[in-house]
């Protein structure tokens, strides 16, 4: 039995045109909770897994589905967790314990507000792979979804 699951493959798309091929190359996970990939090519367009956590085609793998305001060649930025907090007793920490209580201290933000029924929603970054959770005025579950651990937005649409 297998346990590799297949999700994408290239689709020839070229951004702007050939040679410059989208296909896969480095990944990141990102703040966001989704994993960016470069194309290894310098391209106008990045791929992006939108439901890391999820199994299989879940995942929702799109290809070139972020373009880019300039070309991107073989680079992704870097995301450091800034949320970590100082490492007791390293001589190269200084963190204050700022990140720490920010974790702890839960907060949410939904906006736009007004909105049209769809929304994103910030909170604090947490430590764990967590569960969001939204309720209507009845008591009734209306969304549930998984939130990776470090992210810190969840959009609604």
């Amino acid at each position: 039995m297998s346990t590799k699951t297949t999700v994408a493959v290239w689709d020839g798309f070229y951004s702007p045109n050939p040679p410059f091929a989208t296909k896969f190359d480095i990944a990141q996970l990102a703040p966001d909770g989704k994993i960016y990939i470069a194309t290894g090519n310098s391209t106008l367009h990045l791929h992006v897994i939108n439901q890391p956590d999820s199994a299989g085609l879940a995942c929702d793998l799109v290809q070139h589905g972020v373009p880019l305001p300039a070309y991107n060649f073989n680079s992704l930025p870097n995301h450091p967790n800034y949320f970590l907090g100082a490492l007791a007793g390293s001589p190269c920490d200084t963190l204050t314990s700022l990140a720490t209580e920010v974790i702890i201290n839960p907060k949410l933000n939904v906006f736009p507000n007004p909105n049209n029924g769809y929304f994103t929603l910030g909170f604090n970054a947490q430590k764990e792979v967590g569960i969001l959770e939204i309720f209507d005025a009845m008591g009734r579950m209306v969304y549930e979804d998984k939130v990776a651990q470090w992210s810190q937005y969840k959009k609604w649409m």
